[in-house]
């Protein structure tokens, strides 16, 4: 497969086609987050819809960027609800995957909770931390 249709987190009527680059070829699939460029300088997290070999007319393709996930993070299964929703009530792919994603899984910028220690290594006697614990 040589090309990707991308949905894009946009209120866009139709997802967007974008070609695979030699080294995502093997590892891309559908349900996987791609990094792809969005007009003439924007970044954007997309999910791929499906896999084919139709180039499209009428616009340059623009090749994917990243690969975001190794696995899938939504099954072909959610993506047909996906559609399906967007037939019945008529609305724009890219706003029913801005419903059913969660926002951590909708742009890179996530980051565990992490937590700061303070340690006084170095300092004192490690028999004696107990004691200067107790003044505090």
């Amino acid at each position: 497969m040589n090309y990707a249709d991308i949905i894009l987190p946009l209120p866009l009527q139709d997802s967007y086609t974008y070609s695979i680059p030699p080294a995502m070829q093997t590892a891309i699939g559908v349900g996987q987050r791609v990094e792809v460029s969005f007009g003439k300088s924007k970044m954007m997290i997309g999910i791929v819809l499906n896999l084919h070999d139709s180039k499209p007319t009428g616009y340059a393709v623009k090749p994917i960027e990243r690969l975001i996930d190794s696995a899938p993070i939504v099954t072909t299964d959610q993506l047909a609800l996906w559609q399906w929703v967007a037939t019945y009530y008529v609305c724009p792919l890219g706003d029913v995957m801005n419903a059913a994603l969660p926002s951590s899984l909708k742009d890179d910028s996530y980051r565990p909770r992490t937590e700061t220690y303070v340690t006084l290594a170095g300092y004192l006697d490690p028999t004696k931390v107990g004691i200067v614990l107790n003044y505090l």
